[in-house]
C-alpha cells in the first residue's frame, strides 16, 4: 500500500536548514513499491512476531506499561491512564522484529482529543546512540509528533547522535484542520537523497 498525506504547511514557520527535509507531497503513482510489511490489527491481541512493547518502565513523568496496549476491531489502541503524579501509557515498536533502510512508511491513526499524551510515528536506528555520524549510526525520523495542546498542528523533525552532542534538524510544523477528528493517513517516503 502506498499513499500520502497532504498537509497545509504553516507559512509562518521558518524552513529548516537541513536540505534533506522536503515539503513535497508523495505521489504513489510515480513510484512502484512492493509491500513487504503490514499489520491491519485483525486479531484480538498484539502480534508479537511484528511488534514489541516499547520502553516498558519509567519514562519522564510517566510509565510505559504493556497493559495499556490493546487490539480491537482492526485498531491498535495505545491507551493512557493519568494518575495523581504520573501517566501510564502504551507504546509499541518494531526495532527487534523489522528494520529497513529506505522505502515508504505509512500509518492510519486517530489523534487523541484530550491533553496530556504525546502521540508519535517515527523511524529510529537501533545504533543512534553509538556515534555522531548519521550516515553510519542512523537517525530518528519523526514522521509526526502530536500533542493536543498544539491544536491542529503536528511537528516533524530529524534527530541524530543521541547523547551529549545530540543534533536536530529543527522542527517543521504542519497544520491539518480537524487533526483530532477521525482517522488520517500519515506517510513518509525515504530515499538516499531526501524525506518526502
Amino acid at each position: 500500500m502506498a499513499s500520502g498525506c497532504v498537509n497545509k504547511l504553516n507559512k509562518n514557520t521558518p524552513s529548516p536548514q537541513n536540505s534533506a527535509l522536503s515539503q513535497e507531497v508523495f505521489s504513489p503513482e510515480k513510484n512502484s513499491y512492493k509491500l513487504v510489511w503490514e499489520d491491519n490489527f485483525d486479531g484480538i491481541t498484539l502480534d508479537t512476531t511484528k511488534w514489541i512493547h516499547r520502553g516498558t518502565g519509567p519514562r519522564r513523568i510517566g510509565y510505559n506499561d504493556p497493559s495499556m496496549v490493546k487490539v480491537s476491531d482492526g485498531d491498535l489502541l495505545l491507551m493512557y491512564d493519568i494518575k495523581k503524579d504520573s501517566i501510564m501509557a502504551g507504546a509499541v515498536g518494531t526495532q527487534d522484529t523489522y528494520q529497513t533502510t529506505y522505502g515508504y512508511f505509512e500509518c492510519r491513526a486517530r489523534m487523541q482529543k484530550s491533553q496530556g499524551p504525546w502521540a508519535a510515528f517515527w523511524l529510529q536506528s537501533p545504533q543512534i546512540s553509538k556515534g555522531e555520524d548519521p550516515g553510519k549510526f542512523g537517525a530518528e525520523i519523526d514522521i509526526f509528533e502530536y500533542m493536543k495542546e498544539y491544536g491542529d498542528t503536528m511537528t516533524h523533525a530529524l534527530h541524530w547522535a543521541y547523547g551529549p552532542n545530540q543534533k536536530s534538524s529543527g522542527r517543521l510544523l504542519s497544520t491539518l484542520e480537524g487533526l483530532s477528528d477521525g482517522f488520517h493517513t500519515f506517510g513518509l517516503e525515504w530515499t538516499p537523497e531526501k524525506y518526502i
